[in-house]
């Protein structure tokens, strides 16, 4: 088990657990999606894994997906859940809600730069994943002086998650894809004033008995 932080505020990511068909298949950025039944129970197993950890504040992206989760995990807590829009995901402008198989269809060369320059690319009447890190350290900064010696959640979409990650640890955004996490996987950070060190990602991954 982690000792308490002290001298440092512990950033405790969540992405969101899995969501249900059509929007698994779907450019879901900034929009809502329903958690599937294997995502319910991954909430649980969420729970179960932060069991022993002290949790002091739950903050989400509103996306229906991301905050049901939060809610749940707050909840076990006695605590309620703080939806931010500053952590929506990135918004995909005109991509929004459709199926990838059809944007690579409609829009090849796109996608392909979507992909290729990670993080520095936005759909048509989107933004860059880069600005919605930005947006998402920026509400950090916002809370972060509070929060010495105290555990907060997020609970948002890998690719902000990812890139939050990557920036707080001194690393380029397109270092974020190899902090990817899988659906309800947990990522764990002490951000201290100077800089951020991960205590663990991904403990989950270890084990074959998840839903």
């Amino acid at each position: 088990m982690l000792a308490d932080p002290e001298t440092c505020a512990r950033l405790i990511l969540v992405r969101h657990p899995e969501i249900d068909d059509p929007e698994r298949g779907q450019a879901i950025g900034v929009g809502d999606a329903t958690l599937s039944r294997r995502g319910m129970q991954q909430t649980v197993e969420v729970i179960r894994t932060l069991a022993n950890l002290t949790i002091d504040e739950v903050h989400a992206s509103p996306a229906r997906h991301c905050l049901d989760a939060a809610t749940a995990i707050a909840r076990d807590r006695g605590l309620d859940a703080v939806p931010s829009e500053s952590l929506r995901g990135q918004n995909l402008g005109s991509w929004e809600g459709k199926a990838w198989t059809e944007l690579h269809a409609d829009s090849e060369a796109l996608v392909r730069e979507f992909f290729g320059a990670y993080g520095a690319f936005a759909p048509p009447g989107g933004e860059t994943l880069s600005d919605a890190v930005d947006r998402a350290l920026g509400y950090w900064s916002e809370i972060v002086e509070r929060l010495e010696g105290k555990s907060v959640v997020f609970v948002a979409a890998a690719p902000l998650l990812g890139g939050l990650a990557a920036r707080m640890l001194g690393l380029g955004l397109g270092r974020a894809p190899a902090l990817n996490l899988a659906p309800a996987a947990v990522g764990i950070l002490d951000v201290f004033r100077d800089g951020a060190a991960v205590r663990t990602w991904h403990p989950n991954a270890l084990r074959d008995d998840l839903p």
